[in-house]
This record gives structure tokens, C-alpha cells and sequence, in this order.
């Protein structure tokens, strides 16, 4: 099929998306896929660089439906919609060299959530200024073939519910909640990680990050009235409580979320099972994937002015934040090259509108330990940058 557009057509670039699904990509109400046309089609250009056929014959192609889908950039406005709440999909950041070209996106026609929808899949457009955000809505099930090839278990493929019985037979649902507590009065304030709008909930939140959560918590289990007596004589296994959260993450990282990078950052926070070995090769291995993941869902960019609920908008720049800070100080520590080039990454410090706290210590204390560490960070990039 030959679709190169004829000499005079005065086109300086047509794109066909041929996106990750392109397979998938159909026009609603058509039989008719636009990525298999038999057809040369001729083409033009319009004002404001939109391209689009200018005459296809009537038979098969449905110009009408053509145009529909392409004359006009996202409505203006949107509903604020959650983009990490997602129930049963996941998104993932299209970005700006991939298949799925950003400045061909902008001019799909946009419903009142501010997406395209095509079989199973959706386009979401988060922000339509010179630089076009998308991402792609998937429902988890696609990536199921792929999940059960890495999935960590022994001659068989064990259930969803598998990992939060073994969770909850460890750590009591009532237990787990004064864990997440000790975790927002210790560990959020110094590297806020979570939402106080969307606390974690030992009944509903993902495995992985429940057991990583419990596994770093119960170091302070001394500061509270009830796990000081409990957990008096005998701790939970934090081994048993990482490789939950292990197997989790591996399962997650298929299709994964804001939770995924949560559980990473957090497990790299755990100190050295013996203090006398070094754990340095699987916590660098660790940062590696905690960036390219965090770049999967798009963490990399700023999203302060996106179409968000403001706190989920905040808890990604936090994360953005908190991502660079690992990959600066573990670099310094194990002394490796960072993984992250800071014109690559939108957010390098805080400001203290991004951060939400939820805890008995003083405020003041928090909010100034917490921005000085990201004052302190951008410091330690310039040096790094000078050395290397």
C-alpha cells in the first residue's frame, strides 16, 4: 500500500500514526480501518498545520467521519478528571518521538473527559499548549499474557487475591492501618510519597505498596501505644513482607502506576538486611527501573498545569521530585553516573504549595527539612554535572 503523499501536494510532513495498537484503531461506526486503506489518497494542508485528506472517493472511506475526528483541536473545556484512579485501566505517557505523534493527537476530536475513544483503548489530553500531553488508556487485561510470562511463582500462575491473603495472615488489617499511620508521622514529612487525600487502605490499596509501606513502618513501632506491646518480643518478617511487595511490583511494573513507583521508593529506602553487605548493585539496578518507570507514566514532565485534580497533580510532582532526588544522592553514594539528565526532568525541587502533611510533628520542623533537602539536591546535581 502505497500512501506517499503526490509532489504537489505542498504537504512538508503527513504522519499515519501507527500506534502500539494500531491494530486496534478502527473509525467508530465504520467498518472501515483507517490504517489498512487500500487507497492513495491526495492531500492538503489547512491553516494552523492541520492535515487531513482533501478529496477520497466516497467508497469505503467515510470522509465525514474523517473530518469528524480531526477538524478540530480538544475542546476547550474538560471535566477534571483523575489520571491515576483509574480502576481497571492504566495510562501511559505517548510522548513526543513516539508511534503515536502528539501533534497528530491534538487534533482528534476530544469528548467532555477530554478523550478520543477507539475498541478498548482511549487517547486522554492532559494539556494542549505548545507542547501537546497525551496518554494512552489501556484496560489491564491486554497486558494479562504478558503479565503471566513474568510472573514470579512456581509451576503455576498464582491469583490476584494470593498475595493479600499472604499479606493479611502476616499483618492485621488493624495492625496495617497503625503502620500507615506511623509512615505519614515519620517517613512523609522528610520524602513526601503518598496522598493525604488518598490515604493507602490496608482493605483496597495495591499489595506492593502495603507490604513496603509495613516493611519500612514497623521500625517505629516503639511510638505507638498498641504495636509497642505487640511487636515487643517478635517483628513481623520484613524479608516475608519484601518479597510480597517484590513479587507485587513485578506483577505491576506490565502496566504500572503511580502505586508502582511509590513501592519502589520506598523499598529503597529499607536499610541493608546485614549492615556488614553491601547492597549497593541491587539498589543502583533499583533506581534504574524506578526512573524509566516514573517516565512511563509520565513523572518526568511537570503536571502543575494539568488538566488534574489538584492534590493527584501535587502527589505527581512530588513523586517527580522525590524520583530525581534517589537517582541525585544514590549516584553520589554508590559513586555511578545519574541516570536522569536534569534537561530531561521537569521537576528538580519543591515548592512548599506541593506539599500536603499529615502528621503530630511540628510543621515548621517538616516543611523546612523537607524543602532545604530539595534546595540541597539541585545543588548536588550541579556538582555532579561538573565532575562528569
Amino acid at each position: 500500500m502505497d500512501l506517499t503523499p503526490p509532489e504537489d501536494a505542498g504537504i512538508q510532513s503527513v504522519l499515519w500514526t501507527d500506534s502500539l495498537y494500531a491494530e486496534n484503531l478502527a473509525i467508530p461506526g465504520s467498518d472501515h480501518n483507517w490504517l489498512e486503506s487500500p487507497i492513495s489518497p491526495n492531500f492538503s494542508t489547512l491553516s494552523d498545520s492541520a492535515v487531513f485528506p482533501a478529496a477520497l472517493p466516497a467508497d469505503p472511506f467515510d470522509i465525514d467521519l474523517f473530518i469528524e475526528m480531526f477538524n478540530t483541536s480538544p475542546l476547550p473545556q474538560t471535566r477534571e478528571r483523575s489520571l491515576d484512579d483509574l480502576g481497571d485501566m492504566t495510562a501511559q505517557f505517548c510522548g513526543s518521538t513516539g508511534d503515536m505523534d502528539p501533534f497528530v493527537l491534538r487534533r482528534y476530536r476530544y469528548n467532555e473527559n477530554g478523550e478520543f475513544n477507539f475498541s478498548k483503548l482511549s487517547v486522554r489530553n492532559i494539556q494542549d499548549e505548545d507542547l501537546p500531553v497525551q496518554f494512552l488508556l489501556s484496560p489491564r487485561e491486554l497486558s494479562l499474557e504478558t503479565r503471566n510470562e513474568t510472573e514470579l511463582v512456581n509451576d503455576h500462575i498464582s491469583t490476584s487475591d494470593e498475595p493479600r491473603i499472604q499479606l493479611n495472615a502476616l499483618i492485621q488489617i488493624e495492625t496495617g492501618s497503625r503502620l500507615i499511620k506511623l509512615f505519614f508521622d515519620f517517613i512523609q514529612p522528610q520524602i513526601p510519597l503518598l496522598s493525604v487525600n488518598n490515604t493507602p487502605s490496608p482493605h483496597h490499596a495495591p499489595v506492593e505498596l502495603l507490604a513496603a509501606i509495613y516493611c519500612i513502618s514497623q521500625q517505629f513501632a516503639t511510638y505507638d501505644d498498641r504495636l509497642c506491646i505487640d511487636f515487643a518480643y517478635k517483628l513481623p518478617s520484613a524479608q516475608k513482607l519484601f518479597n510480597i511487595a517484590w513479587r507485587g511490583l513485578n506483577r505491576s511494573l506490565v502496566s504500572p502506576t503511580i502505586a508502582t513507583v511509590q513501592t519502589m521508593l520506598i523499598l529503597l529506602l529499607k536499610s541493608p538486611t546485614n549492615d556488614l553487605v553491601l547492597d549497593s548493585a541491587f539498589k543502583w539496578s533499583l533506581v534504574g527501573t524506578v526512573v524509566s518507570t516514573a517516565q512511563n507514566i509520565g513523572l518526568h514532565l511537570d503536571s502543575k498545569e494539568w488538566n488534574l485534580p489538584k492534590h493527584e497533580a501535587l502527589l505527581r510532582r512530588r513523586l517527580s521530585w522525590a524520583v530525581f532526588a534517589f537517582d541525585k544522592w544514590f549516584a553520589t553514594s554508590l559513586g555511578r553516573p545519574s541516570h536522569i539528565n536534569s534537561n530531561d526532568w521537569l521537576v528538580d525541587r519543591l515548592e512548599i504549595s506541593d506539599l500536603q502533611l499529615k502528621t503530630t510533628l511540628n510543621i515548621e520542623v517538616e516543611t523546612s527539612w523537607c524543602l532545604q533537602l530539595s534546595q540541597l539536591t539541585v545543588i548536588l546535581d550541579e556538582v555532579l554535572a561538573d565532575l562528569l
